[in-house]
């Protein structure tokens, strides 16, 4: 029988490359002893974000366990053992399709590759085979993710807030992985914070988020936004956003309105104009706006969404040029969303062509939440909802740790978001779930809320969430934050697995403690929150520990005599109603003391130092009085001492104001 010397040749490649593949360690050394044989390999033209991921990797493996590994471009040379990071199309190594290649992906054999919609949702690759490590992702900030999840899945690394202090990574003498093997993509397309700094955008690409906002005067701020803010963003890959209440910012009373009133707002009966919201139907006051927002635009190429959006609140103009939009009232409020869309049109019909592929983003708040009815919006434009009014009603009206009632949303917003979803190619919501000025930096645990209220925005067609949160909010609401990045990647992530992984990396031994303890503070379960930091306090195994849970007890008394406050704020007016002014006015002086020894507490434990809003906490009684000025008659009830009712600023309010 005559054998074809090329099939056995054929043969016996396939039981080499076989029994080589079954050979590869299950397990590999990726350093040992501060050494360390493998090379992180990067694409020859790799992006900022890849470069910075490749950076990351090696600046955290130093610290993991010393050994300093080389980063190396493809076009070096083929290595031995590699650490690959970067994209398909920007690392050869990665999406080539050589026979030899070290990662073949796809049913055929075909080269490592991302989906078009894997590539929107930031997908990444983990994977370990013949001995190398892949860190891919679909596109430059995904390679990123793909690092940062690496070392908190695989090396036990962990970001628990913005402050650099509390990383935490684990020391080892040896780096020894298992196989390794998942792919991942988020569950929204749009995950950030309105408003962000340094210190937020840093903890943002840690956790996966991918949308920054800055303020127009911030992004005009040449020296601190070139040279040391835009930087960071660029090589974190994170999506930009010029968002603020801007209408001033472009059309400026102190500029305007002495010479022209008739640009600015005329409110229903008054017969005055006032410098508040900008009439937008007078055309001379529409293409001074415009021209100026353009202008912002051809500035700014590097910012991927431009907001041209209203001042805060309500204050629109009702003269006969804009009407009254009377088809809806909403607390006595008449709704503006056609009077803000006939200025956010303006612009995109320039922008469209000017500079394409820049949505044009309206902002969907307060008077301009339903959909407009007079006009569409452009193509270009998308929509940011904004429900700020449930909010301040919700909080208000329980006094209770609570957010969303249920179902999740109610009629009114879910309506709202059905109708936008209608006419705008995109809808992602703005939301408070980690802080919010007007709540005085009092902590609020909303983990539950967030689940329910993102499964149901995925649900229905939503791309997104930015979430107001300042840097010295950040401990108030600490596991909020938390849980809203990992919530955002994953909506179906199981809250109660997520809470007791954080609690049981930040808090060690005493994290059973901490659980119960936020578990119960999201349940308004204030008498058993006390016991449980006590018994936190208690397991604390060190000084750290012990310091992180005795800022939860400054928060925790600091909630404890906001709610004191807050209820007598909330029965005053009830007990006026009812025309007991004896009783009204003995609460308002129980408020006023509450005032002062909330103001002692406030000193003692220097939490005004650390947060900028514990200082409104003066505004309800100041509301009281300015609504029933008779109650001022009870100041004579308080003790010598109390801050006096003469609208001069406490200490802390005036350094707030000086940063």
């Amino acid at each position: 029988m005559k054998i074809n010397a090329g099939l056995i040749i054929l043969a016996g490649l396939a039981i080499l490359t076989m029994a080589i593949f079954l050979m590869a360690p299950a397990y590999m050394t990726l350093a040992e002893g501060k050494t360390s044989a493998y090379v992180i390999v990067v694409g020859n033209n790799a992006s900022l974000p890849e470069k910075f991921a490749a950076e990351e990797l090696q600046g955290y493996l130093k610290k993991i366990c010393g050994a300093n590994i080389p980063i190396k471009k493809a076009g070096d040379g083929r290595f031995k053992r590699m650490i690959l990071v970067g994209t398909p199309a920007s690392n050869p190594l990665v999406g080539e399709r050589r026979k030899d290649s070290c990662f073949v992906a796809g049913k055929r054999g075909g080269a490592m590759a991302f989906s078009s919609r894997e590539e929107e949702l930031d997908a990444f690759q983990v994977e370990t085979r013949n001995g190398h490590l892949l860190l891919a992702g679909s596109n430059p900030r995904a390679s990123l993710y793909a690092v940062y999840d690496f070392l908190e899945q695989n090396l036990g690394v962990f970001w628990p807030s913005v402050f650099p202090e509390e990383e935490i990574v684990p020391r080892r003498e040896k780096i020894i992985l298992k196989k390794i093997k998942y792919r991942e993509c988020a569950g929204f397309k749009y995950r950030g914070y309105a408003l962000a700094d340094l210190h937020i955008i840093d903890w943002m690409a840690k956790h996966k988020m991918n949308r920054a906002g800055l303020s127009f005067k911030t992004c005009d701020n040449t020296n601190y936004y070139r040279n040391t803010l835009l930087p960071e963003i660029q090589k974190r890959g994170i999506m930009l956003s010029a968002a603020t209440h801007g209408f001033h910012y472009f059309i400026a009373p102190e500029k305007y309105f002495g010479e022209h009133p008739e640009y600015y707002c005329l409110p229903s009966g008054s017969g005055k104009r006032v410098p508040g919201q900008f009439c937008t139907y007078n055309k001379e006051a529409l293409k001074i706006y415009t021209d100026n927002f353009l202008a912002f635009m051809a500035r700014h190429p590097e910012i991927d969404f431009f907001h041209p959006s209203q001042e805060d609140g309500y204050g629109w103009c009702e003269c006969p040029l804009c009407g009254n939009e009377k088809w809806e009232v909403i607390r006595s409020q008449a709704m503006a969303s056609d009077k803000l869309l006939n200025a956010v049109n303006s612009v995109a019909d320039e922008a469209g062509t000017r500079f394409p592929g820049k949505p044009i983003v309206f902002q969907g708040y307060v008077a301009t939440g339903p959909v407009p009815k007079q006009a569409k919006p452009r193509a270009n434009v998308i929509a940011m909802l904004a429900f700020f009014e449930k909010t301040a009603g919700d909080i208000a009206a329980t006094n209770i740790v609570s957010y969303h009632s249920c179902p999740d949303i109610f009629a009114y917003y879910r309506r709202i978001i059905r109708e936008w979803t209608e006419i705008v190619p995109e809808v992602f919501i703005y939301e408070y779930y980690c802080g919010r000025s007007a709540w005085n930096g009092r902590p609020m645990v909303l983990s539950r809320n967030i689940r329910n209220s993102l499964k149901y925005f995925v649900d229905h067609g939503v791309k997104g969430l930015v979430s107001q949160g300042g840097y010295k909010w950040w401990r108030a609401y600490l596991l909020n934050h938390y849980l809203l990045a990992e919530l955002l990647w994953n909506v179906n992530a199981d809250v109660d697995v997520l809470t007791r992984n954080f609690c049981a990396l930040r808090y060690g031994k005493a994290a059973g403690a901490m659980e119960r303890y936020f578990n119960n503070f999201e349940a308004a379960a204030f008498d058993e929150c006390a016991l449980d930091l006590k018994n936190a306090e208690r397991l604390a195994e060190n000084a750290a520990i012990a310091d992180l849970i005795r800022y939860q007890q400054i928060l925790y008394g600091w909630n404890r005599l906001y709610g004191k406050m807050h209820k007598c704020y909330i029965e005053i007016p009830k007990l006026i109603g009812a025309k007991d002014k004896d009783h009204a006015k003995a609460m308002y002086a129980e408020l006023l003391l509450l005032e002062q020894e909330t103001q002692r507490y406030l000193d003692e434990t220097k939490l005004q130092q650390t947060m900028n809003s514990p200082n409104s906490f003066y505004q309800l009684s100041k509301i009281l009085r300015e609504k029933h000025k008779w109650l001022v008659m009870a100041t004579e009830a308080t003790p010598k001492g109390l801050p006096a009712d003469s609208g001069r600023k406490r200490p802390f309010e005036q350094a707030d104001e000086n940063e």
